[in-house]
């Protein structure tokens, strides 16, 4: 069984009904997060996933709409509700020690879980390896200095591509190309040549561009009108055009 479950669809301007970034890949019982903003453990919470089930994170830059639950999981890792060894490892891309270092230096021995141990594993854009859950590639989306995009083909062939945040490129289609299932962000109203966002015009041309089998578009800023977005996208890409929203669970099946 795989499924991928959207935790925040939004940004760092959280509404009601849309929360900072954060996904959640589930393969053969093991659960991975892909970001963790503000908010992540509570729609954790809301579908039945407790925080000591996290196997992995992988982050896909450091803005804080992308990373700031991260403290609050380790908090709670070292609560006694979770009192038994295991390990959970955190990757990102360059920059993650210093991050941790800086969150260390704010708050101490409150994020050094008692029984839990935490392994820090950066990574420079183009690593792969492979996992139990699947293999993993990145790619560098140019967002920030260090930011990437995470593509997973899992154990039984179903591909999905993750995009953190990026603009349109070239590249980054290619690298998305084939993919069962993209998770793209679509932040922007309207993005020019020079936004490190993207659109619902330019998330169609990727999708078309990658030829992807789905396209899942998420991290919305208020001001987008959603209601628009898929005719919008269907101007560039005649596949399936999901809106994610908050607790969105979607099944991963090859067949």
């Amino acid at each position: 069984m795989a499924r991928w479950t959207v935790l925040g669809s939004g940004t760092a301007l959280a509404t009601a009904s849309r929360g900072a970034s954060g996904h959640l890949l589930e393969v053969d019982g093991a659960r991975i997060l892909f970001d963790a903003g503000a908010g992540t453990l509570g729609r954790l919470a809301a579908v039945d996933v407790s925080a000591d089930a996290i196997d992995r994170v992988f982050l896909t830059h450091y803005h804080l709409d992308h990373v700031n639950e991260i403290p609050a999981l380790l908090f709670a890792l070292g609560s006694a509700a979770f009192d038994r060894p295991r390990t959970v490892a955190i990757h990102g891309p360059r920059g993650l020690l210093d991050l941790r270092d800086g969150w260390r230096a704010a708050h101490g021995e409150w994020i050094e879980p008692r029984q839990t141990r935490i392994e820090w594993l950066p990574f420079e854009a183009g690593w792969e390896q492979a996992f139990a859950f699947g293999r993993l590639a990145t790619f560098a989306t140019g967002h920030t200095e260090h930011s990437v995009a995470y593509r997973i083909a899992l154990p039984d062939g179903f591909v999905v591509v993750y995009s953190g945040d990026t603009g349109y490129t070239p590249e980054f289609a290619a690298f998305a190309a084939g993919a069962d299932m993209l998770v793209l962000e679509c932040a922007l109203e309207r993005a020019t040549a020079t936004d490190r966002h993207l659109d619902a015009d330019g998330a169609g041309r990727i999708a078309a561009e990658a030829n992807v089998g789905r396209l899942v578009l998420t991290h919305f800023y208020p001001d987008v009108d959603v209601a628009a977005v898929p005719a919008r996208v269907a101007q560039h890409y005649a596949g399936e055009a999901w809106i994610a929203h908050d607790g969105m669970r979607i099944e991963l099946d090859a067949d």
